[in-house]
């Protein structure tokens, strides 16, 4: 099985994707070597049983220690594939589990945002309509008062017109200072 050995970067530090990736990818190798070295010992368990059963040659004296040694060996390194098993196994589900949680904790939160921006929305759509309906309103209280102005501005130079006139009628019947 082949395998990205390098992490691609994200926001916060590398992929989450990439990250289980690797450890799935160790805890299968784990899984794959203790099965070999098991299988490995139970073969020579199995060759040890045979020779047991047989009567061993004086020239095959060596052989059998050869055999003994490696047997020992491959049983030590199995003890120790064991011990590191349930503690790669748990880490393994731990930092899984972890990512799952944090997975699940950003769709949580990208859905919250998604429902607080459809709020924002729908708050600012309304306020908007409010906007303009006031706006609307000015436009036909300006409408009234400019329609009001130009009335007043009539009356007013309508005012002035017949006070001139006015001004004029009086100061044609005042008595003239030489006719008295």
């Amino acid at each position: 099985m082949s395998t990205n050995l390098n992490f691609r970067s994200a926001l916060n530090g590398f992929n989450r994707e990439d990250v289980v990736n690797y450890i799935e990818f160790l805890t299968n190798r784990h899984v794959s070597d203790l099965s070999q070295m098991k299988a490995q010992l139970d073969a020579a368990n199995e060759e040890i049983e045979r020779l047991k059963t047989q009567p061993v040659p004086a020239e095959d004296t060596e052989a059998l220690s050869q055999a003994k040694a490696r047997i020992t060996e491959l049983e030590a390194q199995v003890a120790t594939l064991n011990g590191r098993e349930p503690a790669l196994s748990e880490n393994a589900q731990a930092e899984l589990e972890a990512y799952r949680r944090a997975e699940r904790t950003e769709r949580a939160a990208r859905q919250r945002a998604a429902q607080l921006c459809s709020q924002a929305n729908a708050i600012l759509a309304d306020a908007t309509a409010k906007v303009e309906e006031a706006g609307s309103r000015m436009e036909e209280t300006l409408g009234s008062v400019s329609t009001q102005l130009s009335a007043l501005q009539t009356a007013i130079l309508q005012g002035k017109s017949a006070l001139r006139d006015a001004a004029t009628e009086l100061y044609a019947l005042t008595p003239d200072d030489e006719d008295a």
